[in-house]
């Protein structure tokens, strides 16, 4: 089965038990995400008062799949492939999201580093068309 990323995009397609998710699910660290409320902040009616800076301070982590094209990561273009896996090269999420895409089988795309098809890791995709003679 394919998935096409403007599926991943529609409302409600990822609920239920046969479920697909998209990227940014797969490479949010939920349980390392921090937790704050309103009353990390102090509360006043002048913002001009607002003197000291808020107690809680969010880091976000970069992840490269949250700022590239995210076609680059269901190409079919050898040298796109290349470049989506070179971008997952530091990513901090990179184990997480290669052991995600193999519990889940993942059909296609370029998931913690690796090219996926039919759920199963590849080295390279075949091109589409008649291999090339070679001359005997």
């Amino acid at each position: 089965m394919s998935v096409l990323f403007s599926e991943l995009l529609v409302p409600g397609w990822a609920e239920g038990p046969t479920a697909k998710i998209g990227l940014g699910d797969v490479t949010w660290a939920y349980d390392e995400a921090p937790v704050i409320s309103y009353k990390d902040y102090k509360r006043t009616d002048n913002p001009s008062l607002l003197s000291e800076a808020p107690t809680t301070r969010v880091e976000v982590a970069v992840i490269p799949c949250h700022s590239a094209d995210p076609e680059l990561y269901f190409s079919d273009e050898q040298h796109l492939i290349a470049q989506a896996k070179a971008l997952c090269g530091g990513c901090p999420m990179k184990a997480k999201c290669l052991a995600g895409a193999l519990s889940r089988a993942e059909p296609c795309g370029v998931w913690g580093g690796e090219l996926f098809d039919d759920g199963q890791v590849i080295q390279a995709k075949r091109m589409p068309g008649r291999p090339a003679k070679v001359a005997s």
